[in-house]
């Protein structure tokens, strides 16, 4: 009964968080950045470098969702010197890439022509720059991601001190609403966060008073979602709150474990005593 649990949980989580109502609905490619995340995780976790270099490969397909994630993992690869995971990635592209050209030979031009054809900056996108061009007709805060790059050494330091799937977690909730254009289907990739961040509710590693808190706060999220998701033509940059909302609740939970853990620390010696 645990174990089922504990697989049940989670996939409700994810199958009902608004994003993945919309990626499933409309039938997006958003959720093969969700597994090359979780799965390159894991395994950059389990030190099965390839395997989480092929993985990653598919995060490359929606770069501007995924482009502050894609930096960290090549700065840490850099720095500690596991190259199999851009080999891995290198195979990933070349068969890749076999395959695109014996189905579709004329992929280049037809790239070029649809990315030609688009004005991209000019789409109702669920970011904050998306949001500020439709209420204000200004670009500014297109490239609002560029103000990540002070946060490189704090997040490669989190990815050797916590994990890779949690700096991957904080390093997209933070990234995904100052990306320079993205959907409400694209949020799927906050998918891990929401489902970590129940975990550690469920876990009781909250006090008890934040977790029912921060539980209902969740709960909140996911219900006005799924209405505004039942409202017609509503814009995509409405949607922009949804990761700040997210990244709010996952902070505090943050900050409360950090605390429980603190006073464990401080009382453990006493107990021994």
């Amino acid at each position: 009964m645990v174990d089922g649990r504990r697989i049940l949980i989670p996939l409700g989580l994810g199958l009902y968080f608004g994003p993945s109502l919309v990626t499933i609905s409309l039938g997006q490619i958003s959720g093969l950045l969700l597994i090359g995340l979780v799965v390159s995780a894991c395994w950059l976790h389990n030190g099965r470098d390839k395997l989480a270099g092929a993985a990653l490969f598919l995060t490359t397909i929606k770069p501007q969702v995924t482009y502050f994630v894609l930096l960290l993992v090549v700065l840490w690869v850099i720095h500690h010197r596991r190259w199999r995971v851009f080999w891995g990635m290198a195979a990933a592209l070349g068969v890749s890439l076999i395959i695109l050209w014996v189905i579709f030979p004329r992929w280049v031009s037809a790239y070029f022509h649809l990315v030609n054809g688009h004005a991209f900056f000019q789409y109702s996108t669920s970011t904050i720059g998306g949001l500020v061009y439709m209420l204000l007709g200004t670009n500014l805060l297109r490239f609002a991601g560029i103000l990540l790059l002070f946060s490189i050494p704090c997040m490669l330091r989190m990815a050797d001190s916590y994990g890779w799937l949690t700096a991957m977690n904080v390093a997209l909730l933070v990234s995904v609403p100052l990306a320079p254009y993205g959907f409400t289907f694209d949020q799927v990739v906050l998918v891990p966060a929401v489902v970590q961040l129940a975990t550690w509710l469920w876990r009781g590693e909250l006090p008890i008073r934040w977790t029912w808190r921060i539980g209902g706060a969740l709960v909140l999220i996911y219900t006005v979602l799924f209405a505004m998701l039942t409202i017609r033509s509503l814009y995509y940059h409405w949607f922009t709150w949804v990761p700040l909302a997210v990244a709010g609740l996952y902070a505090l939970a943050w900050k409360q474990r950090r605390l429980v853990s603190c006073q464990g620390a401080t009382h453990y010696p006493e107990e021994l005593a």
